[in-house]
């Protein structure tokens, strides 16, 4: 009710606190635990300046020696982080099924662009991050890694960002584990980053998954994004062996050496 001590709440009545649909269903609720006598706990949510908060409220009946009602008694308590909490397990549970739905439609056969393009939906979804790419990194006979875009979503990371993504191929041939980063850089003038992040196999870079974070890599997304990075490790290797790699979008293929020079 936006008061500043809970004694400035003696003598008001709940439309002196709470919007008028909070205040009638509080009310309500009253009703229910004067009639049922029994204790009632419920969940609402709440306007406050910064957006909305949750509060769980807990009421229960009084009664005299006698039997007789009194009134209730009850208490209000903020379980917006929680709520919050749980909304992303369940966020990241639903992502991670999708993972699993998603090497699915690729036993049965599905392209690699259609699955490429649905990977990096999934992993933007689950870093909460605001573009992308994925790629994988081939070797030529000289063994220089190169980059080959499979998909993105608003910007060429391979052409806008090349010292970006020089540093990232440095982990090729080093003792880096898959899901882990391997480069970043600040955004110009904003709070946010931009991190590429491995994907290894016997100590050889064999993939790249570029996110840009609105804010600073948040530690709550790394399970879920490394879970994703893990599976698109598993699926690229048998794309490449059932035809090869699409290409995402309709980006012609890209591909960078060591140095960021494009070639065909």
């Amino acid at each position: 009710g936006g008061l500043n001590d809970p004694d400035e709440a003696c003598g008001l009545q709940d439309h002196d606190l709470w919007p008028t649909d909070c205040a009638d269903a509080y009310r309500a609720d009253d009703i229910e635990v004067l009639n049922s006598r029994l204790p009632r706990c419920s969940e609402s949510f709440v306007a406050s300046g910064t957006g909305s908060i949750c509060l769980e409220v807990w009421k229960a009946p009084v009664l005299d020696e006698n039997g007789e009602l009194l009134g209730t008694v009850g208490f209000a308590r903020d379980i917006s982080e929680r709520k919050r909490g749980e909304q992303a397990l369940e966020r990241s549970r639903e992502q991670l099924a999708m993972l699993g739905r998603l090497q699915a439609r690729f036993i049965r056969g599905e392209s690699g662009e259609a699955l490429f393009a649905a990977m990096l939906d999934i992993l933007l979804d689950l870093a909460g991050a605001s573009d992308g790419f994925i790629a994988e990194v081939m070797h030529d006979p000289r063994h220089e890694p190169q980059v080959n875009l499979l998909a993105c979503r608003d910007t060429d990371w391979l052409g806008a960002h090349p010292e970006l993504i020089d540093e990232a191929l440095q982990a090729d041939r080093s003792a880096q584990e898959s899901g882990a980063v391997v480069a970043s850089a600040a955004l110009d003038g904003q709070p946010g980053e931009r991190v590429c992040f491995a994907v290894m196999s016997d100590r050889r870079l064999v993939g790249l998954v570029g996110l840009e974070f609105p804010r600073a890599l948040p530690d709550a997304c790394c399970p879920g994004v490394q879970a994703a990075i893990s599976t698109f490790g598993l699926i690229l290797p048998a794309v490449r062996q059932h035809g090869g790699a699409a290409h995402g979008g309709t980006r012609q293929p890209r591909q960078e050496s060591l140095h960021g020079q494009h070639v065909a």
